[in-house]
């Protein structure tokens, strides 16, 4: 049985000259965490190349952490994660992120994010970063507020160390199901 925990600890001691996006220690701290908890065996994943994967709401957990001030602020966390599937339906990885509010939006503008994410699959894990304009207001939780939008990738472990590329992704107004395309060159 896949254990991501494990597997993580095992690709960092593989690859000693690997290095990680710049990140604050909290980050790397509640990232462990969520890992940590994590854990299940994953089916086979190719993302180097032309990959296409997809994940749903389905076991979608999010987490809001408040920063000082009380009320929706610049520093605001959204931390979460959720499965991502082959085309089958079948678990193949975990999309986990931490997402904070750098620009806070005025009239019905919505809080700009800037978001950390991690794709992390039996072989590897891909490093990702991105803008998010987000259509939800800063501390609500339960309703996903992403439609579209690209990721650069910069980096992982494991079979993905030393990637770059694109994510871009999509969302199937009628079934919820989003669509990640991957144009990422694995070394």
């Amino acid at each position: 049985m896949y254990h991501p925990k494990e597997t993580s600890q095992a690709l960092v001691n593989e690859d000693p000259g690997m290095s990680f996006p710049s990140c604050s220690s909290s980050y790397v701290i509640v990232f462990s965490i969520v890992l940590a908890l994590s854990g299940g065996a994953y089916a086979q994943s190719d993302i180097c190349s032309q990959g296409v994967v997809y994940t749903t709401d389905a076991g979608r957990q999010v987490t809001f952490i408040e920063a000082a001030p009380e009320g929706a602020s610049i520093g605001d966390k959204r931390i979460g994660q959720k499965d991502i599937l082959d085309e089958s339906g079948d678990k193949i990885g975990v999309f986990r992120w931490i997402a904070t509010v750098i620009q806070m939006g005025e009239g019905d503008s919505k809080p700009v994010y800037a978001v950390d994410k991690f794709y992390e699959f039996e072989d590897g894990i891909l490093f990702g970063r991105s803008l998010d304009n987000v259509k939800s207001p800063v501390g609500d939780t339960s309703q996903v507020s992403i439609v579209s939008g690209r990721t650069s990738i910069h980096g992982g472990v494991g079979k993905y160390a030393g990637a770059s590329g694109t994510k871009r992704h999509e969302r199937d107004a009628e079934t919820g199901r989003f669509t990640y395309h991957f144009d990422v060159a694995c070394k």
